[in-house]
């Protein structure tokens, strides 16, 4: 019986940086990822997909990530949701912010497009 792949949502309106994350997260056999380029656009896919964690930009345009994290998680009625946050903001202050919202941990911007799967798996591993 094979081991079902982890759905993650991915919140990131930079085309450039989407398209690194999911040349890395693709590549890694456990990942069914879906990109989102908006935080409405992610509250509303987030009911269909079911995702199981989420990794979101901090900085968008129209909604920020942690909000629309927390929209997420009252659209599909979720006290529990893993996060995963992505930012070039992380200051050791910023990082406690985030991981008093609720974060797995904080991936640092600029990321190596090899590794993110790696790092995703990593923090996912030990929230189980």
């Amino acid at each position: 019986m094979t081991e079902q792949p982890l759905k993650i949502l991915y919140l990131e309106d930079d085309p450039s940086l989407s398209e690194l994350a999911m040349i890395g997260l693709s590549a890694h056999p456990r990942m069914d990822v879906l990109h989102c380029g908006s935080g409405k656009e992610a509250i509303a896919a987030s009911v269909s997909y079911q995702p199981q964690l989420c990794l979101f930009d901090v900085m968008l345009p129209e909604m920020d990530g942690p909000t629309a994290f927390s929209l997420v998680k009252e659209t599909l009625c979720v006290e529990e949701l893993p996060v995963i946050f992505m930012t070039a903001k992380a200051q050791q202050h910023e990082v406690e912010h985030y991981m008093s919202l609720g974060a797995l941990g904080v991936i640092r911007k600029p990321f190596n497009p090899l590794a993110i799967g790696d790092e995703v798996e990593s923090m996912w591993s030990k929230h189980q």
